[in-house]
């Protein structure tokens, strides 16, 4: 799965979930810049949920990766894609 392809099903799932709108005018210029789009959800998404855990220090990112595929599947494929983009050097002189 490409980078792409997750990205667009995570902006679906955010475009999907409930907005609550706080004002009663969206669409009148610069005037509406400060009102705010509240979006609820009965349940966190990938991102929610995984951002919503503690950090943990993890020494190989991609074999973690692969033993949380199931528990974050989009988020696995973005991941392994990001990280199995070959390093590249460079010489100082």
């Amino acid at each position: 799965m490409k980078y792409e392809t997750v990205a667009e099903e995570l902006t679906e799932e955010l475009n999907d979930m409930p907005k609550k709108n706080l004002s009663t005018k969206i669409n009148d210029g610069f005037a509406s810049f400060g009102n705010l789009l509240v979006m609820t959800s009965p349940h966190p998404n990938e991102i929610q949920e995984y951002l919503s855990h503690a950090v943990e220090n993890v020494k190989d990112p991609l074999k973690w990766w692969v033993e949380n595929k199931y528990v974050y599947p989009k988020l696995y494929h973005m991941a392994l894609d990001y990280l199995s983009i070959p390093a590249t050097s460079t010489s100082v002189e």
